[in-house]
């Protein structure tokens, strides 16, 4: 089953608020980076879009290995 975009918007909101907030509060090594947020959001973005092609890949990702 394809991810509802609720589905996406929550997992980009709770893994951002854990990443971001949470970790850098309790994990010494961990810092805020706000550029970090904007990977989360394009990552949901694309993520969206790859679920939208109605049974084809709309980025096949063959064509990325090395």
């Amino acid at each position: 089953m394809r991810p509802t975009p609720s589905e996406i918007i929550g997992h980009l909101v709770l893994w951002s608020f854990l990443a971001e907030g949470v970790a850098p509060l309790i994990l010494d090594r961990s810092t805020r980076d706000p550029w970090d947020l904007l990977a989360y959001a394009l990552g949901a973005v694309l993520l969206w879009l790859n679920h939208q092609c109605k049974g084809k890949d709309c980025f096949p990702y063959e064509r990325f290995r090395v």
